[in-house]
């Protein structure tokens, strides 16, 4: 929960201290936009697993399941982009392993598929979770050197 509170407190400075708060304040209404939407995507891909977690996987299948952790890792990228000024490289290697496991699919059952995306959703916010945390200690350090 602290994680989510640090990083509205970021993007509230990053707006305030902003030439035109406006416009980053309306990028952050569409980037909301975009995350809701790759969390949707997810639940109607889980929801898919759950229902039949013994079937082979459809293409149209395994293009939810992997697209919606997909648009949400982009949005939370474009969103840190805005942010911290950096895209995170751990929501590109995200991404990218999403992507990578579409092909895959046609060997493993609908239940692999989503075991699949779960561990690459974790891996992803342990990575981050990490440089966050290290970003925080340096920042708590430069804070008490002044």
């Amino acid at each position: 929960m602290a994680v989510f509170l640090d990083v509205s407190e970021d993007a509230t400075d990053t707006i305030t201290h902003s030439d035109d708060p406006g416009r980053i304040g309306a990028y952050f209404h569409y980037l909301h936009v975009i995350l809701v939407a790759g969390i949707i995507a997810t639940a109607v891909g889980n929801d898919l697993v759950l229902a039949h977690p013994h079937d082979a996987v459809k293409t149209a299948y395994a293009l939810v399941l992997s697209a919606g952790p997909a648009i949400y890792l982009l949005g939370s990228a474009i969103y840190k982009k805005v942010v911290y000024g950096v895209v995170p490289a751990s929501h590109i290697a995200g991404v990218v392993l999403l992507t990578t496991i579409v092909p895959l699919t046609s060997y493993v059952d609908l239940l692999t598929v989503g075991w699949l995306t779960t561990i690459i959703m974790l891996a992803v916010s342990f990575w981050e979770g990490r440089l966050l945390r290290k970003h925080r200690s340096d920042q708590v350090a430069r804070q008490g050197a002044h």
